[in-house]
């Protein structure tokens, strides 16, 4: 996925956060940025991301907003991975709420909803706080998205995260087409209603189509001077089941997507 963004966020305050410690940085790398190590080093990171989040170390904080602060001569990252602290983070991967599981997200620094098994930094103490900063995202088809980016107070804990299983009612394949179309987790019941849907057309479409067929090869057989007319009657009757289709799909497709 790649990401168009500027972060531009006033530096979110550390409420608490225990230890920080010190590391080396290319960068500027804003407070609140959730950063990783950078190749194989041990004291130098850069910005994390959900390709490198099995190297998260923590988030960046202010030198004296921790209470112990282990520095080395020369680095200028400070960088917490326990305590309460903010971090900037989106609402691209669903809402950032009181106990949701934060993980690197696609845009560089920013930390997400987990809905993967993934390298998490903590769980949100509180919902995220957005003041109006968006960035702009396009997936693998080249389709933008606009998302928010704020802030949450997180408690650090950096662990790995295993979604829990689904207890969905439908196939794990129909939630997943139907999690496709939609660009994101979609509820067992919009599944259901959508996949009803298109069953009715089907139904519906092929009721008509047969009856018709059936009806056409009968006239022929009564009255083989009126095949033309008769197959113009036919030509209506399937570019109505084509016209029923369409309408269904759209149907399914706006229910997938509210």
């Amino acid at each position: 996925m790649a990401v168009v963004v500027t972060l531009a966020l006033a530096a979110p305050a550390v409420v608490a956060a225990a230890i920080s410690q010190s590391y080396r940085g290319d960068q500027q790398i804003a407070i609140g940025a959730l950063v990783a190590s950078k190749g194989d080093s041990s004291d130098q990171v850069e910005l994390a991301d959900s390709s490198n989040a099995d190297k998260l170390v923590g988030a960046v904080v202010g030198g004296s907003d921790t209470a112990l602060n282990l520095s080395n001569p020369g680095d200028q990252v400070q960088v917490a991975s326990n305590g309460l602290t903010k971090v900037i983070v989106t609402d691209l991967q669903g809402d950032i709420t009181s106990g949701t599981q934060i993980a690197p997200s696609s845009i560089k620094g920013v930390g997400a909803k987990a809905t993967s098994a993934t390298k998490v930094i903590g769980v949100a103490q509180k919902a995220a706080e957005y003041g109006g900063q968006t960035a702009t995202v396009s997936d693998s088809s080249g389709k933008s998205k606009q998302v928010k980016i704020g802030t949450a107070e997180v408690l650090l804990q950096i662990a790995y995260y295993s979604p829990p299983q689904s207890n969905t009612q439908v196939p794990q394949f129909l939630q997943q087409v139907a999690n496709s179309v939609a660009g994101r987790e979609v509820t067992t019941w919009r599944v259901i209603t959508s996949f009803i849907i298109l069953m009715a057309a089907i139904i519906v479409i092929t009721v008509l189509l047969f009856s018709s067929v059936h009806s056409t090869l009968t006239a022929i057989g009564r009255n083989p001077m009126a095949q033309v007319k008769i197959y113009r009657g036919l030509l209506r009757v399937v570019l109505a089941a084509v016209a029923i289709f369409a309408v269904a799909v759209g149907a399914a497709f706006i229910v997938l997507r509210l």
